[in-house]
């Protein structure tokens, strides 16, 4: 089933939108301040540190941000930029994504006010 996009647009023109690559080439245009929602992280504690640390050190993209994203480990999404709380735990990274995915969506981010 294909996702539905939706950008809500404030009345001084500000964008709130979950980030997409079809959608970010509009930040891309012109000045953007980008916010993370959430994270989604491992459960376990020193696995959650490692993770941090690897992503602070190498940034979200590259081989050692793919190799994260595809740990065999039980994930949770911390809403916590978000004001929201700690879902999970999930047995995959596609299953909490999509659980931050609704959350953000019920919550008014991404979503019509």
């Amino acid at each position: 089933m294909k996702q539905r996009k939706v950008i809500r647009v404030s009345p001084t023109g500000q964008m709130t939108f979950l980030a997409d690559p079809a959608l970010m080439a509009l930040a891309s245009k012109g000045e953007a301040k980008i916010r993370r929602a959430s994270h989604v992280e491992p459960t376990h504690t020193i696995l959650r540190l490692t993770f941090h640390v690897l992503r602070w050190l190498c940034g979200e993209g590259g081989k050692i941000a793919a190799w994260t994203r595809r740990w065999n480990v039980a994930w949770r999404v911390n809403l916590a930029p978000s004001a929201g709380p700690v879902l999970g735990p999930f047995c995959d990274r596609p299953a909490a994504i999509n659980a931050e995915v609704a959350w953000l969506q019920s919550n008014n981010f991404g979503t019509p006010t």
